[in-house]
């Protein structure tokens, strides 16, 4: 074995009656330059002193009770002999009156120890350092992904414009560090469907991304676009006056109208806007981006660029809502009737024809003019039921006028809309 290595191997005698102990075998000889030292000279009474008080020390039992229980001891020994401390285990047989020992060398176990203890800490600091890096790019991955799907989460695919719902969860953050009042700008392009339709959806979106990067540039640093779907857009911007306001609008009509290329083709945009403007004490946004969507549509039914939410505007769109509830039960409650107005010649001052005319008599909104209800018919999808009742009606009536005593037939003409 390495000198590293060396386990001593002893067996001694039991003591004679001179109580003497003797070696019978080391491994290696305790006295390598003169071997029979080792096996002629007995043992160091002071070393089987020490021997025993480890002994007992560690077993709990003394040396006559320990050779009778043939137990293995184990126990720090520091050797005379061999001038070192080592680690011993001894055993004693009772059959062949032997004490077999193994010493080993305790500076050697030590180095053992300290050498097999550094490699496993190195170990270990080289696992925990690819640990760590290997949590970091981990996390590292993890962090970029979740700030990949919350911009997704919060921005328009398209566009890279934050989304509505951007807005309703920063909107809450933006707010405070602005003014108190601010306004809400809905934007809506007009007739895009129609781009969509004749040149294809990729023309469409190219021309929404052109769109949204004039957009963003068109607002300062303290506004907040917000692509609302579709060709909608919303701006939040801090109010200051209405001069500043309408500058602004302005400005950003100007810059939607500006030609756009996308693939050789030229087109001409145009849009509507509706505005509206918080109160002095605050108002929620939801009811502000209802305002601005009202205004907006009054916008496109004026055809105007754009318009300011009003009350008066609130009043036509609820009057509006209620006729459009109304209509609804018209004419199942038979409010609905024709009234004929007479064509006259000129010439002979006789009637020669008549115009059939729809007139609805509501229990309490009173008379509501042709005026209000057919663009609301119209729009809400029920002028066909309001065309069929003007037919149904002008061909019973004709019948009943026909059979009035007149000289001649009389011309009736009637208004159909163009759905």
């Amino acid at each position: 074995m390495e000198q590293s290595d060396r386990i001593y191997i002893v067996v001694t005698k039991a003591p004679t009656d001179n109580n003497e102990y003797y070696t019978q075998y080391a491994d290696p000889p305790l006295f390598p330059d003169s071997i029979e030292n080792t096996y002629d000279n007995p043992y160091p009474q002071d070393a089987i002193e020490n021997n025993k008080k480890a002994i007992a020390m560690q077993s709990g039992m003394d040396f006559e009770s320990f050779m009778r229980s043939e137990e293995i001891i184990q126990y720090d020994f520091f050797d005379p002999w061999l001038d070192q401390e080592s680690i011993d285990i001894i055993i004693y047989n009772n059959e062949f009156e032997l004490f077999t020992s193994l010493s080993h060398e305790y500076t050697l176990i030590t180095d053992k120890y300290y050498k097999a203890s550094l490699k496993y800490v190195l170990l270990f600091l080289l696992f925990n350092l690819i640990l760590f890096f290997l949590i970091r790019y981990i996390d590292r991955i993890q962090s970029t992904s979740k700030q990949v799907l919350q911009f997704q989460a919060t921005h328009d695919q398209l566009t890279s414009l934050p989304n509505r719902y951007y807005l309703e969860r920063h909107f809450a953050n933006w707010h405070p560090h602005n003014n108190d009042r601010y306004s809400v700008i809905f934007l809506d392009m007009n007739n895009f469907k129609n781009i969509n339709d004749n040149y294809g959806h990729t023309i469409g979106d190219k021309i929404l991304v052109q769109l949204a990067q004039r957009l963003q540039s068109a607002c300062a640093d303290e506004a907040l676009v917000v692509r609302q779907g579709g060709d909608e857009f919303i701006f939040i911007k801090p109010y200051t006056n209405n001069h500043e306001l309408r500058a602004f609008i302005i400005f950003l009509i100007k810059s939607i109208k500006e030609k756009i290329y996308v693939d050789s083709l030229e087109f001409y945009l145009n849009g509507c806007i509706g505005v509206s403007i918080s109160g002095r004490h605050d108002s929620a946004l939801e009811e502000l981006l209802r305002q601005a969507d009202l205004a907006m549509y009054e916008a496109k039914r004026s055809h105007t660029d754009f318009t300011f939410y009003s009350e008066q505007l609130q009043q036509i769109s609820n009057e509006r809502s209620d006729i459009d509830e109304a209509l609804h039960y018209a004419f199942t409650d038979n409010q609905m009737y024709m009234e004929y107005q007479p064509q006259i010649s000129s010439e002979s001052g006789r009637i020669v024809g008549v115009e059939a005319l729809i007139r609805w008599a509501h229990p309490t909104m009173g008379m509501v003019s042709p005026e209000k209800f057919i663009p609301i018919a119209e729009s809400s999808g029920l002028i066909n039921t309001v065309g069929d009742f003007v037919i149904d009606s002008r061909f019973r009536e004709i019948l009943e006028i026909h059979n009035l005593d007149i000289q001649q037939p009389i011309r009736i003409s009637i208004n159909i809309s163009v759905r």
